[in-house]
């Protein structure tokens, strides 16, 4: 299942991409993929959700502010 995720209070681009190696190597992680013009963070994994809590906590070692929020959902009439 793959998730996206607002990214917030992230500083510049070779942070996200530290952040994305760093990510992509949890071994529960399928896929990370940390776009830094759009702010936005797709995770790949059995319950991206339930990750997010550890994940935000090691992104922190890079960006000691970055906040991962779940994007929520358009609803199409």
């Amino acid at each position: 299942m793959t998730s996206t995720f607002i990214v917030e209070d992230l500083c510049c681009a070779n942070c996200a991409a530290k952040i994305e190696r760093l990510l992509s190597e949890h071994p529960d992680v399928e896929a990370a993929e940390l776009t830094f013009t759009i702010r936005r963070l797709k995770i790949t994994a059995d319950d991206p959700e339930a990750l997010l809590p550890e994940l935000t906590a090691l992104a922190r070692t890079i960006e000691p502010d970055v906040t991962f929020l779940p994007e929520k959902k358009r609803e199409t009439h």
